[in-house]
């Protein structure tokens, strides 16, 4: 449920801003137009927001300025507190991840997610697709941003690619985690009865909107 990479996540609270700024060279492609992925998930996202993977708060501030109602659910203390401390008492953070999670108190009519939903394999993907549909109802969305890749061939080049350039962490991590493809995600949304887009935001991200029907 990707509660297996919580350990990194915890020992990477502290310096995740400074990540998504551009100051990691060997991640500095993958948080490419990060203000703009952010504000692109936000702005696509309905009124009342269920966020998964907040981490520390970033798309949650955007969601905010946006003027929408976010529940968000992060499993990660540190990342917990890094939030509430650059959002205050504005939104509600609570301890779960994308399959085990407290509903929120009002019907919610966007699942919002950035860089995280790749914690899950593709049959948790399942899983989580599955439950969102039976809390949404009929024009609602997900939208997510996160690391896809077109087809596995691609998905293939880009870990070539890193170790050639010597960026052996970002290797590994395409490596270790769950990166999925494009063809997966749409199966995995029309079989739970979204209609999906994908947008290519920079060389690794896509943001996906799937519309309940």
């Amino acid at each position: 449920m990707g509660r297996e990479f919580l350990d990194l996540f915890e020992a990477w609270a502290d310096s995740y801003d400074q990540s998504v700024r551009g100051y990691d060279e060997e991640y500095r492609e993958v948080f490419a137009n990060y203000e703009d992925i952010l504000n692109t998930v936000a702005s696509k996202a309905k009124s009342v927001v269920l966020e998964f993977g907040v981490g520390t708060g970033n798309l949650t501030k955007k969601l905010l300025e946006h003027g929408k109602t976010v529940y968000g659910i992060e499993p990660s203390e540190p990342m917990r507190k890094k939030a509430l401390e650059k959002l205050g008492d504005k939104v509600s953070i609570v301890d779960g991840d994308f399959l085990q999670f407290p509903l929120p108190s009002e019907p919610v009519d966007t699942i919002a997610s950035t860089y995280a939903f790749h914690h899950l394999t593709d049959e948790e993907k399942r899983k989580a697709i599955a439950k969102y549909g039976k809390l949404l109802n009929k024009g609602d969305k997900i939208v997510f941003a996160d690391t896809a890749f077109r087809d596995h061939q691609t998905f293939q080049r880009a870990v070539e690619e890193a170790r050639e350039r010597g960026f052996h962490s970002l290797a590994d991590d395409l490596e270790r985690e769950y990166y999925t493809t494009l063809d997966v995600l749409t199966k995995l949304f029309e079989e739970n009865g979204f209609t999906v887009a994908f947008t290519q935001k920079n060389a690794f991200v896509w943001v996906m909107e799937a519309v309940k029907q």
